[in-house]
């Protein structure tokens, strides 16, 4: 496979691509292309990625996606049983029982009712580690008990605005509403902290920081003026600016979330020409 990338590269040295090999090892990323993944061509749309990066911005790719996480399908089960068993673990002794729903329950289309479907299947090893408190499932949010804690369930929370957005829905539609959780695969730390000044603590297995700005190798305000330059070559809308209300994000699931820096997966073009992302966005 390196030796195929290095004929067609036409900017990056066998020494960049050595790198690019030795990352995906660390990470234990496939080299080879996979049929059966969510991104099944990733190395190689990697080093074509970077091939049209220059020698400074391919720098700070390589280097930043050394913390890159990529949260695969097939251990979400295991992930969300961790993260529940943080929840169950803080429960009071007042609360008697438990309604799940997804986080954002009023749009069926995302990855949010997916984690409720999951939680529903696993129903019954959920209410063991809760203490077999009993536990509703309600994908409307209309179920309302005394004694109650609703937690709202996704495989990602990440500048907090939906989990905001939801629980001001649920207000609304019951104003004796007194508590509200939320349990995640993974969290951005921004978003954690902003709910929890909310009174919403999350729970989640996986705890990500900001890609360039929390970094420890990074030069900071070097990388967030490379990553900016390469934003600009990309036209990337403002909203979109280091990832969704600027999240920083560098994470993907099944699907790569808005709050990742869009060089990730934007399929804009540049000079007339797809730009292949590695870990593309499915937006049908």
């Amino acid at each position: 496979m390196l030796e195929e990338i290095t004929q067609q590269s036409a900017s990056m040295h066998l020494e960049e691509l050595l790198r690019i090999g030795d990352l995906f090892r660390s990470r234990g990323w496939p080299i080879e292309d996979e049929e059966a993944s969510a991104f099944p061509s990733l190395f190689t749309r990697f080093c074509q990625m970077c091939d049209r990066l220059t020698p400074e911005q391919r720098d700070l790719m390589i280097e930043m996606t050394s913390d890159y996480q990529w949260l695969r399908r097939v251990d979400e089960e295991h992930r969300f049983f961790q993260a529940w068993k943080l929840m169950a673990a803080a429960l009071t002794s007042d609360v008697t029982s438990i309604v799940v729903i997804p986080l954002n329950f009023w749009d069926q289309g995302n990855s949010a009712f997916a984690m409720y479907y999951l939680a529903k299947g696993l129903s019954a090893s959920l209410r063991g580690l809760a203490g077999n408190r009993p536990i509703t499932f309600s994908s409307g949010a209309g179920v309302r008990k005394p004694n109650a804690i609703t937690v709202a369930v996704d495989d990602y929370v990440g500048s907090g605005t939906t989990a905001k957005d939801a629980l001001q829905r649920l207000k609304k539609k019951n104003p004796t509403l007194v508590a509200m959780q939320v349990v995640t695969i993974a969290a951005q730390e921004a978003a954690i902290n902003v709910l929890s000044s909310l009174g919403v603590p999350v729970f989640t297995d996986v705890r990500l920081r900001r890609g360039i700005s929390d970094s420890s190798r990074l030069s900071v305000v070097k990388a967030l003026k490379i990553m900016d330059s390469i934003e600009s070559m990309l036209h990337i809308e403002a909203e979109f600016r280091r990832g969704y209300e600027q999240t920083e994000g560098i994470v993907s699931l099944q699907r790569t979330p808005n709050n990742t820096f869009p060089v990730y997966w934007t399929n804009r073009k540049v000079g007339k020409i797809p730009w292949n992302p590695p870990f593309y966005r499915n937006t049908e």
